[in-house]
């Protein structure tokens, strides 16, 4: 038994020993680092993202239809979502606000601030009920528009300059005077939203016109997207016709070694046979 326990030990198993070349540990660690890349939800919505390209450009178009379509209920529509921003943008803010502030004066106007756009957003909301409840009535097309309705067309740009004004010049008042914290990204952006204000009061346009601005914005939106789509397409048939053809160049470079013919006695070169050295090993100048 214990010979035996002995020569166990002394077997020797090749499983242990890697043969493999450096290079070649390197290019199979890098195949599998490839693969497992190829399975990452990053990588197969990178591949696919086409998919959702062509959805989104579907949805813009019929957007854009709709909007031409039925233009009235779209301006209660944009009503309606600026009602929603304004609304839900005071509620976040709110407690935050009232929270984190440290400056009594800063609290005030915030909270002045935040009750006028729920107020905004309250009137916007009513504005689009009456707009779609007048659109949708069966007297419309002989009476027309009522003088609410008017009123709120012509109104609606002196009320988003409103929302957007109060709200960078607010932010101003804050940061500046009241010395609270703030950084560039918050700064930057307030400085668009004033400047959107101040080009929204140089521009003469009406509710009305809003849905025909945004029925082109989503037809070009979709150009935009649909160019995406096709290129995200093509590029993932790309992707899959490379490793064939990668195959194919490889298989094309594989051949099997010519047949060498047979060499006849003269014309091997004697230079090449090695000359026989009688000379004693022990005595050869080294």
């Amino acid at each position: 038994m214990k010979k035996n326990k002995n020569k166990d030990k002394n077997v020797i198993n090749t499983e242990n020993f890697d043969i493999k070349t450096e290079e070649e540990k390197e290019a199979e660690l890098k195949a599998k680092k490839e693969e497992k890349k190829a399975k990452s939800p990053v990588k197969v919505y990178s591949t696919y993202k086409f998919i959702f390209f062509m959805i989104v450009f579907a949805i813009l178009v019929t957007f854009g239809i709709m909007i031409l379509i039925f233009r009235d209920n779209a301006t209660g529509a944009i009503y309606l979502v600026t009602a929603l921003v304004a609304g839900i943008a005071a509620l976040i803010r709110l407690i935050p606000l009232m929270k984190t502030t440290r400056s009594k004066r800063a609290k005030l106007v915030s909270l002045i601030e935040i009750i006028f756009h729920g107020v905004v957003a309250v009137y916007l909301v009513i504005a689009a009920l009456v707009l779609w409840g007048q659109v949708n009535s069966e007297d419309f097309k002989t009476n027309g528009y009522n003088w609410f309705n008017k009123f709120n067309f012509d109104a609606y740009k002196y009320i988003l300059i409103a929302l957007l004004a109060t709200r960078s010049l607010v932010y101003y008042y804050v940061t500046i005077d009241c010395k609270e914290g703030t950084d560039k990204t918050k700064f930057y952006f307030h400085t668009i939203i004033n400047v959107t204000a101040i080009v929204l009061g140089c521009i003469p346009f009406d509710s009305k016109q809003v849905p025909l601005v945004l029925a082109i914005i989503s037809f070009i939106s979709a150009l935009v997207i649909g160019g995406e789509a096709g290129g995200g397409y093509f590029r993932y048939r790309k992707s899959i016709a490379k490793p064939k053809e990668d195959k194919k160049k490889v298989e094309d470079q594989i051949e099997a070694p010519a047949k060498e013919e047979d060499k006849k006695i003269e014309d091997i070169d004697p230079n090449t046979i090695p000359v026989s050295d009688d000379t004693p090993s022990d005595q050869a100048v080294m």
